[in-house]
């Protein structure tokens, strides 16, 4: 099953990939409405909102999983393209012992928080019990769903994204069956779904296990290869972490961009939902970009074949915006139509109409940089995408669509345009990256990991400054409005305040500066997730308040932010020189 992706026509390569995951992830998407569409054919309202707000939350952390999961496809391609099958072996044996181990951690955490989970995304109370049901299963079921897409990022590392297609299909045809036998034969309800999907995730799994003791896969793991080897499972958390990260943010921007809708009304709420539909098929042949230039490029930058992945790169390009520029076009003479489809209310179907009519850019600069993101994996700088994404979203996305929906409160237009002015500026930092990539000397990135180990006594003493700043300056970040709705309370002078509000910005801004002073002795991974937590802290805390008299607070967190994560990025540069 290993196919050689560093020889003949470049453009017969990429067809040959992409076509079988972009029917793959169409199988994934429609996978999931199957469950909705079947719940609602025999249970009421309260069922098919449990469903949904459950499937919601499961889809997060399916693309986290898959995101984690790109590592293992990068090292593997880049160990084909290198013809080092013992190297490969290696990476496919420690995958298995290390998504084994995140799979049953995660499991049991996330059993632990199910119901804090359900009340976080302020679930109906109608819906609580359903949804708490629906999402015990499936989280029951994660070690399964994860064994999938890890087999799945194995698969497409040797070059084959067929096998992983028909095993979405057989999940996807067992779940559509064992539906109608839990909800429609036993009235399961949620229950019944969750139930279907961590079974028929279950059999694609078996079936995948079948083929690869059945079928010749190029390699062959032996049992030291699943030994724990830290350099092996770092080069893949490298790639990995970020890009997890980065698909979670990115679901969490959505979720702010609803909620931001949501405050504008029924009917807008209503039109970006329908229209955030439309554009997740759309975007199926953008996103498939990604994992065909990050397993394509893998394996001939493993090979040496540097410029034959620089050619791969453009060829994806030309695909994403060919594609962009058709369906940006088409929206805009049949928006009302395609809108129409999901519903007949004629003030939703306007509202519908402008805003994909300015989303739809989104679709050309989005495969753009989704190609370059998969270039970044392949390159083993995934950090790049997880930081263009980032800047991306904070800097232009959130706050567009906010300033957008206040200042144009009678059309959404403008809110459509802010998501793709967002992904523009993506495509504008990943343009400069490239160039910086391209100046920098060729190594041969498969051979390097994950620092550990070194100067470990100075690491840790530096590694707990750094945390205990952090977590100080996230604390009065979270007391804020505390602090000072109890000072303003006591009806002190405005001049007293003022001094106490300025004390407070310079203690905070002192404390992030020791955590960024602190952070070159953390690798970058660890660098991102606590950074990633203070940004988010705020993020949650201006989006319930909006409260915009903590700009300078949430400036100076962006700031910082931005700034550690280049500056991880250097430092982790530097210790693989």
């Amino acid at each position: 099953m290993e196919r050689d992706l560093t020889s003949g026509s470049v453009w017969k390569n990429i067809v040959y990939f992409s076509l079988p995951y972009l029917l793959s992830y169409f199988l994934q998407t429609l996978y999931g409405l199957a469950d909705l569409f079947i719940v609602g054919q025999f249970d009421g309202v309260a069922s098919t909102t449990a469903v949904s707000i459950g499937s919601q939350a499961m889809h997060m952390l399916t693309v986290m999983i898959v995101g984690l999961a790109m590592g293992t496809t990068v090292n593997i391609g880049r160990a084909v393209g290198a013809r080092d099958t013992k190297k490969a072996s290696k990476v496919v044996g420690n995958t298995m012992v290390l998504f084994i181990g995140v799979s049953v951690v995660l499991a049991v955490v996330l059993l632990l928080l199910v119901r804090p989970i359900v009340n976080v995304m302020s679930t109906p109370a109608e819906a609580v019990e359903g949804t708490v049901r629906y999402l015990t299963i499936c989280f029951i079921g994660i070690p399964f769903i994860t064994a999938y897409n890890v087999i799945a990022s194995i698969f497409r590392g040797l070059g084959d994204s067929k096998s992983p297609m028909y095993f979405i299909a057989i999940a996807c045809v067992a779940n559509i069956a064992l539906d109608y036998i839990f909800i429609g034969a036993f009235h399961m309800g949620p229950e019944g779904a969750a139930l279907g999907t961590t079974l028929s995730q279950t059999i694609s799994v078996v079936v995948s296990l079948w083929v690869i003791l059945k079928k010749q896969t190029g390699i062959s793991v032996k049992r030291e290869d699943f030994r724990p080897d830290r350099v092996t499972m770092g080069q893949v958390l490298k790639i990995g972490i970020p890009i997890a990260a980065q698909d979670g943010f990115i679901q969490v921007a959505f979720i702010i961009i609803t909620i931001i809708a949501n405050r504008r009304g029924l009917s807008a709420a209503a039109a970006v939902g329908i229209v955030e539909k439309i554009i997740s098929f759309l975007f199926l042949v953008p996103s498939s970009m990604l994992s065909t230039v990050s397993a394509l490029g893998a394996q001939n930058m493993g090979a040496g074949k540097y410029e034959r992945a620089d050619q791969i790169l453009r060829y994806a390009m030309g695909i994403a915006v060919g594609f962009g520029l058709f369906v940006s076009l088409l929206i805009q003479v049949t928006a009302e139509t395609a809108v129409g489809l999901f519903t007949t209310d004629a003030v939703v179907i306007l509202l519908g109409a402008q805003y994909i009519r300015g989303y739809i850019w989104d679709c050309i600069f989005a495969g753009v940089h989704f190609s370059f993101s998969g270039y970044f994996c392949a390159y083993g700088r995934s950090e790049i995408s997880f930081i263009h994404n980032l800047i991306a979203i904070l800097c232009v996305r959130i706050p567009g669509v906010y300033l957008t929906s206040k200042i144009f409160p009678d059309t959404l237009f403008p809110m459509g345009l802010a998501t793709a002015t967002g992904s523009l500026l993506s495509v504008i930092i990943c343009m400069i990256a490239f160039d910086w990539l391209k100046k920098q000397k060729r190594k041969r990135i498969h051979k390097a990991g994950f620092a550990f180990g070194r100067r470990m006594d100075v690491d840790l003493k530096r590694g707990a400054a750094y945390w205990a700043s952090s977590m100080a300056g996230l604390f009065l970040l979270l007391a804020f409005p505390a602090l000072f709705d109890g000072i303003e309370g006591l009806r002190w002078p405005a001049f007293f305040v003022l001094i106490l509000k300025a004390v407070f910005y310079a203690v905070l801004g002192a404390l992030l500066l020791a955590s960024f002073h602190w952070q070159p002795a953390v690798t970058s991974g660890t660098v991102a997730l606590v950074e990633l937590i203070r940004i988010f802290s705020c993020v949650i805390f201006l989006m319930d308040t909006w409260d915009f008299s903590q700009i300078p607070v949430f400036i100076l967190c962006i700031m910082f932010f931005i700034a550690s994560l280049i500056f991880a990025v250097i430092h982790y540069g530097r210790t693989q020189g």
